[in-house]
């Protein structure tokens, strides 16, 4: 199997797993935030702010970089438009969940209460 076919392959599963991880962080994980005790909720925020680097950041990041690479690795028969546009649709679903998730944690963090 040539490096091309390996980039890609890499692309489209992480592209679905990243995916998977925002639609339950987003639809799932976070409206269940509302059923913890506000006493416990700062404890249990950190604790699930920790387990992030793990869990999405880390995939987040090898999804990037997969992405990127593909523009430089990619199948002959797919199209360079296929390849920037999914690097543009990546970077454009990082922007979102950077810019509205993670000030949202930073500001919970920092003010050390459910708001």
């Amino acid at each position: 199997m040539d490096i091309a076919r390996v980039v890609f392959i890499a692309t489209v599963f992480s592209t679905f797993f990243v995916l998977s991880i925002l639609w339950y962080a987003q639809f799932s994980a976070y409206p269940q935030f509302k059923w913890i005790p506000e006493q416990d909720f700062i404890a249990v925020h950190k604790k699930y702010v920790n387990n992030l680097w793990v869990s999405t950041y880390g995939p987040i990041i090898l999804n990037l970089v997969s992405t990127f690479l593909l523009i430089f690795f990619l199948p002959g028969h797919i199209p360079m438009f296929f390849a920037l546009l999914l690097n543009v649709l990546n970077l454009l679903g990082v922007l979102f969940t950077f810019g509205l998730a993670v000030p949202v944690h930073v500001r919970i963090d920092r003010e050390e209460k459910y708001t």
